[in-house]
């Protein structure tokens, strides 16, 4: 659940929400309801064991109340308190630190015991408004590879998203592990592929008459926004979630019609989607990358890209390149090799996933796959 706090204007004394729940007089009357004709004891705020001395005005100052089950205390007006904070990435508009929060704002973050915490600098509301209103709509659908809003709040005209803590993103995933090439490792990256895919045809469905220009596409596609959480303590591969609703953009997962300046005013839906398939189709490529050759090759895949020069056009030539090479190894010669550690079947698959990139990297952003046809491709 998402709780939407907007902290109060210094010298305004009184303490104000703006949330996404509804209110206590509203949480009482659906407990009433749902306990009519039962012994269910009242529903009190967390900590009283009587109903006694207690004001719906207290509680509405000094709680965020989800529904009837879920309380979350609110000692400060603009936002928690931290026990512990560490900072992990720098971007230009934001800085992420991991977080722990104290145990009396915990009540409603149970399953979770430190967070990630995207802090927006001062300046970039409108950043913080579009990412906010994006991640809102997804969050009730909950999807497996959306990443997942728990808070969202402004402190002292600084913006804060409070998000489940990952254990990585894609890119740090790549450098601390090694593919062994074999046919669970190309089967966990083809899934994964599939599964970002189907988040990204989310995204694209969503919008509509008035909203393609909050919604209806992610805008920044690349793997240091796919995040990594493991599914447990001694798991390998773990799952990769979409992240990052913001307006930056890359300009090396950026398609050649694309300049810098122009990215960020595509006035077409279609385009925004079309700019999208081709950042996904440059992540599948690095994904083969990696499979194929470890961290070294992606290293040098990287470095080929960075080349000076006419940076579209080099990195349009170093993709083509690139996506040759992959299939020159998964080939009928190349292949000779890899299918005793793949296998037949996986090394077909892989073969296919090529012939997706390559539709991903069209140059004519109208003969790119839409999301849902990339998703269906993989399934």
């Amino acid at each position: 659940m998402i709780l939407d706090v907007r902290a109060p204007r210094k010298g305004k004394g009184k303490q104000s929400y703006s949330a996404t729940f509804p209110s206590v007089e509203t949480v009482l009357q659906m407990h009433r309801q749902r306990t009519s004709g039962t012994r269910a004891q009242p529903l009190l705020p967390p900590g009283f064991s009587s109903p006694a001395r207690w004001s719906l005005k207290w509680v509405a100052r000094n709680f965020m109340v989800i529904d009837e089950f879920c309380w979350v205390y609110a000692v400060m007006p603009d936002g928690p308190e931290w026990r512990e904070k560490e900072h992990i990435a720098e971007g230009g508009s934001s800085d992420v630190w991991k977080v722990t929060m104290s145990p009396s704002h915990q009540v409603h973050f149970q399953d979770h015991g430190t967070f990630a915490l995207k802090v927006l600098k001062p300046g970039h509301e409108h950043a913080f408004r579009r990412e906010l209103e994006v991640l809102k709509v997804f969050e009730q659908n909950n999807h497996p590879h959306i990443v997942r809003l728990l808070m969202a709040y402004e402190r002292e005209g600084s913006y804060h998203l409070l998000f489940p803590c990952a254990d990585g993103n894609l890119s740090s995933y790549w450098h601390s592990s090694d593919t062994e090439r074999r046919s669970e490792d190309a089967q966990w990256m083809l899934r994964q592929c599939r599964g970002i895919a189907k988040g990204l045809q989310e995204i694209h469905s969503f919008g509509g008459e008035g909203k393609a220009s909050i919604c209806g596409r992610h805008g920044d596609i690349k793997p240091e926004n796919i995040l990594w959480f493991k599914d447990g303590p001694n798991d390998k591969f773990g799952s990769l979630v979409l992240s990052d609703f913001g307006l930056g953009r890359s300009r090396l997962y950026a398609p050649p019609e694309s300049t810098h300046s122009e990215a960020n005013s595509l006035t077409s839906h279609l385009s925004r989607q079309q700019y999208d398939i081709w950042s996904l189709g440059c992540v599948f490529l690095e994904f083969l990358t990696w499979f194929v050759g470890g961290w070294k090759e992606l290293r040098d895949f990287y470095q080929e890209r960075f080349k000076d020069g006419d940076r579209r056009c080099r990195n349009f030539a170093s993709l083509r390149h690139r996506l040759l090479m992959i299939r020159s190894v998964l080939g009928d010669e190349g292949g000779l090799q890899c299918e005793s550690t793949i296998g037949n079947g996986s090394l077909q698959l892989l073969r296919e996933h090529c012939e997706l990139v390559d539709r991903c990297l069209s140059l004519k952003p109208a003969d790119r796959p839409t999301a849902r046809e990339v998703a269906i491709i993989l399934e």
